[in-house]
């Protein structure tokens, strides 16, 4: 087989030699041969001029210097993102912070609505009352008038008078 690394070829072979006369047993306990002797198993390797040893030891050391970059890029990366956590985290407990409080606050002022709304209510209620009442004591004071008048108790002046309140 040939193998190629950094463009430097090595050649290995592996060659095994039978014997002319194969029994018919099966091959693949010793080969096929009876006498272990007769058969044999040579191995070869053919390099060139090359430090092989010195190139693998080198392709090793740019592996590793290649992890120690790659290890020191993540710590920064996660360095970088636990320091944005970091401030994340402070933002997010000041916001809480300051959402409870405005629950804290709300609970008085929902409170005080509920009573603004109630003396609202009640103020309107007054109001609604009171010009009824209005009303009432202005239809009242207008059939005195409209009597009065028809006696002839009142002048003519008066009537305008009587028609300038009532509006």
């Amino acid at each position: 087989k040939l193998r190629r690394i950094n463009n430097c070829s090595i050649t290995i072979t592996f060659s095994v030699w039978f014997p002319d006369h194969v029994p018919s047993r099966s091959l693949r306990s010793n080969h096929g041969c009876h006498d272990t002797n007769k058969c044999q198993t040579t191995l070869g390797v053919q390099t060139d001029e090359i430090n092989y040893k010195e190139i693998i030891e080198g392709i090793h050391q740019k592996h590793r210097n290649k992890m120690r970059k790659m290890e020191l890029h993540i710590r920064r990366i996660r360095r970088t993102y636990s320091d944005k956590l970091k401030e994340l985290r402070i933002v997010n407990e000041g916001r809480n912070r300051t959402l409870s409080d405005i629950q804290l606050k709300l609970i008085p002022v929902e409170n005080q609505k509920r009573a603004l709304l109630a003396e609202k209510e009640a103020i309107e209620k007054q109001l609604g009352e009171e010009r009824k009442r209005s009303h009432d004591l202005m239809t009242r004071f207008e059939r005195l008038h409209t009597q009065l008048t028809r006696n002839g108790l009142i002048s003519i002046g008066s009537r305008s008078f009587a028609q300038r309140f009532s509006q």
